[in-house]
Formats: structure tokens, C-alpha cells, sequence
């Protein structure tokens, strides 16, 4: 939204000058006890992101995918080392002259033994990958918390500019009414109306943004939900909640649902790149592990029974014992290329999670720095003080009615007032945007 702001001339202090300085003189002032004193999470602002945040947590098709991946980690995990399956081998030959009836039957059941370091390896792997999946899942969880909380900033703060933009087109109204006045007893210019109107205008052009602004806002938020959930929670329902938190005045809810910025190496853990190359790194780690149990020596044993035919004398049953192994030093030297390559993949792993790492300290720093600044901003928008500075508006009109006030003069204070809520709504709407930006997620 774009607003056109003059200097207040020297004469209007004399009316009303000690409130609009008590808002924009605050700018100074760190106001952080604003947000810890008188505010509970009944409050009107983090109740209604609560009841968002529940709603969205049943149908978000995000985290359903992320559920989804979590429940296929730990399905893997119950199956990863598994026992070996046992193979049944069956041996016919025949006896002299092809007769079959003099010839030797073996059946004989065979297992591979001794696979403790595959299974082990196996199963750390899949445990690996729930761990994975299990963070993916806090961390969509952790975000939809955020885009929540900016979202609805977002929304609330278009709906207070849109209405304080409608009752400052009502409180020119009246002033263009006694401007009017003025002009039928020769006290002012129709020029002057003119002038009105075209702030009002530009006023009409400012608010049709805000509801786009809006409009916008709570299509994201909607979204967030996947598929609707009923009539409570219907395009307006939501509407009328976003309506209803925008009456609160106070800026202190913001600051409790925004909370304190948790520590940088927290947030270090958290940035998607860093744990991309965890994930990776793990996997890594894993697979040679896997490779490692693989190339140890496996032994195969069997046991059955065997039919020896009537040649020699008649029928006879007999025991059938087996075992086998591979040789793994005969191919030692692709084994040892296999184990470099591995250990090379981990190498390389461990070097891109540091570079992911400083990476994000990096861009942190600067999110950290954004997001104080944002918070502190914040801060310094009083509820009260902007109510004690609306309370003149009505003041201002009386005197201009009265002649003590000029038209230019007139609009400039409303102006001021006017500012100084568009920058409240947007230095929350920015808190909200900056600490969604620490975790990585982009407007």
C-alpha cells in the first residue's frame, strides 16, 4: 500500500500535538514489557492460531505426506533384519539303464548362517531412516505453525488497514459535510471540497488493495486446511475470526504467539540444508556399514535326507549335511575399491554437512538480525498510546468545524494517524514474515 504524508505544520501542535508525539516519539523506546504483561494464551490472537493450528494439523496434505513417509520409515524398520528365508533343494538321478526306481532321491534344506553383522547393519540403517523421517515430520509441523502465525498477521493486518482506511473515509465525510457549510456561507472554497474528495478517492484506491491483501491472506490460510472441513471453518467463518482478531489493539498478543527467538544453534539444526546433509551423511554411513557386512565370509548350510536306489542291494535312507562359504579374498582388490568408494562417500558427506552448516550461520546471522529488529518494531506500537492519538481525531474536526483548524492541517493529522496504524499492522505483519524466514520458509 502507498500512502502520501505531509510535514504537520507548526499550528496544529498547539491542539493536538502532545498525543500524535506520545505514538511516534515511542519509536525510541524499547517497549518489550508490552508483550509479557497482561497477556495469557486465552487471548483472542494466539487462541484463534491455536485453533488453526489444530484444524490444520487433521487434513494439511503436507503433513499428511510427511506422515506418510514416517509410517513407510517405520514399516521399513520393522522389516530391516529380517531372518533369512530357508531354501529347499530337490535331487534326482537315476540308476542303471535309466531306470529311475534304482536311482538316488536327496531332499536337502539349506540356510544362510552366521548374518548378525548384515541384520545389524540393516536394521541401524532403517532406524536411520525414521529418525530422518521423523524430523521431516516436526519440521513440516514446525512450519505449519509458522505460516500460520504470518498468514494470519498478514490477514489480520490488511483487515485493520481496510477498516481504519473505512472510518477515515467516514471521518472526512463529515468533514467534507462541514466544508460544505463553510462553503454555502462564504467561509472556505469549493476548491477545498475538491481537495477532500480526492483524499477520499485516494483513500477508496488504498482500502481496494487492503481487501486484495486480505483476500490473498486468507486463501493461504484456507489452504492450509487441504479439504474443507465443514461449515465451522468455511471461507467465512475463517473470515469472521480474522475479523474478530483484528479488534484487538494491543500488540502484546503478537508478541506472546511470536515467543522468544530460540537459540542460533537451535535454529542451526533446523535450516533444511543442514539437515538435507545429515540425512545424507547418515545414509552414507549406513550404506557402508551394509557394504562392510556384506563383504565378510557367508556360510550356507544345509540338511536333509537322501533315498540311495536298490542297486547295491535294496533301498536305503541316509543324512544329507552341507555347508558352503564364500571367499571374499579372492576378489580383494574390488572389495577394497568397494570400501574406499564408501568411505570416500562419507568423507565427502561429512564435508558438505560442515559447508551446509556454515552456509546457514551464515544466512542466519542476518535472519537473526532481521527478526530482533522486526520484534522490536513490534514492540514499540502501544495499544494505548495509538488509542489516546485517535482520541484527538474527533478534537481536530471540532475545531476545524470551529475555524481553528485548516483543511491542509486537518488532513495532515489524519494522515499522521492514519500512518501510524499502516506501520503497526505491517511491522507485525513483518515480525511474523521475519520469523518464518529463520526457519527457512520464504513469503
Amino acid at each position: 500500500m502507498r500512502f502520501r504524508f505531509s510535514r504537520i505544520p507548526s499550528g496544529v501542535r498547539r491542539h493536538w500535538s502532545s498525543a500524535l508525539f506520545a505514538v511516534t516519539a515511542s519509536v525510541s523506546t524499547p517497549l518489550f514489557a508490552l508483550g509479557a504483561q497482561g497477556t495469557t494464551a486465552s487471548d483472542p490472537i494466539p487462541a484463534l492460531h491455536e485453533q488453526l493450528l489444530v484444524r490444520a494439523r487433521i487434513a494439511n496434505p503436507a503433513l499428511m505426506a510427511a506422515r506418510a513417509r514416517l509410517d513407510a520409515a517405520r514399516a521399513g524398520q520393522r522389516a530391516a533384519g529380517a531372518a533369512p528365508v530357508t531354501t529347499l533343494d530337490a535331487d534326482l538321478t537315476d540308476g542303471p539303464g535309466g531306470d529311475i526306481a534304482a536311482g538316488n532321491l536327496t531332499l536337502a534344506a539349506s540356510r544362510p548362517i552366521g548374518l548378525g553383522a548384515r541384520r545389524t547393519a540393516a536394521r541401524a540403517i532403517a532406524a536411520s531412516e525414521v529418525v530422518i523421517a521423523a524430523r521431516e515430520l516436526e519440521a513440516h509441523e514446525r512450519a505449519l505453525s509458522l505460516v500460520l502465525t504470518r498468514e494470519l498477521a498478514a490477514a489480520v493486518g490488511a483487515t485493520r488497514v481496510m477498516q481504519r482506511l473505512t472510518a477515515s473515509d467516514a471521518w472526512l465525510a463529515d468533514a467534507e459535510a462541514a466544508l460544505s457549510v463553510r462553503v454555502a456561507t462564504g467561509e472556505a472554497r469549493y476548491l477545498d471540497v475538491l481537495r477532500v474528495r480526492t483524499e477520499r478517492l485516494q483513500l477508496a484506491a488504498e482500502r481496494a488493495d487492503a481487501m486484495a491483501d486480505r483476500r490473498v491472506a486468507l486463501a493461504v490460510l484456507s489452504a492450509q486446511f487441504g479439504a474443507p472441513l465443514g461449515n465451522e471453518w468455511s471461507a467465512t467463518a475463517l473470515a469472521a475470526r480474522v475479523d474478530s482478531a483484528a479488534a484487538v489493539e494491543d500488540v502484546g498478543a503478537w508478541l506472546l504467539l511470536l515467543g522468544e527467538r530460540p537459540p542460533t544453534d537451535s535454529l542451526l539444526e533446523w535450516a533444511d540444508a543442514v539437515r538435507a546433509a545429515d540425512a545424507l551423511r547418515q545414509r552414507a554411513i549406513g550404506e557402508r556399514e551394509a557394504l562392510l557386512a556384506t563383504q565378510r565370509a557367508q556360510l550356507i548350510g544345509a540338511a536333509g535326507v537322501q533315498r540311495i536306489g536298490p542297486a547295491n542291494g535294496g533301498p536305503a535312507m541316509g543324512l544329507v549335511l552341507g555347508l558352503s562359504t564364500t571367499l571374499p579374498f579372492t576378489g580383494r582388490q574390488g572389495l577394497a575399491a568397494a570400501r574406499e568408494a564408501a568411505t570416500a562417500d562419507v568423507g565427502a558427506a561429512s564435508v558438505a554437512r560442515e559447508a551446509a552448516r556454515s552456509d546457514a550461520r551464515a544466512t542466519l546471522e542476518a535472519a537473526v538480525a532481521r527478526d530482533d529488529a522486526a520484534r522490536e518494531r513490534v514492540a514499540l506500537f502501544s495499544g494505548v498510546l495509538v488509542s489516546a492519538a485517535e482520541s484527538e481525531r474527533e478534537s481536530a474536526l471540532t475545531q476545524y468545524r470551529n475555524g481553528a483548524l485548516s483543511l491542509l492541517e486537518l488532513l495532515d493529522f489524519e494522515r499522521a494517524l492514519l500512518r501510524v496504524e499502516v506501520e503497526r499492522a505491517r511491522a507485525i505483519a513483518a515480525a511474523a514474515a521475519s520469523r518464518a524466514a529463520l526457519f527457512g520458509l520464504e513469503p
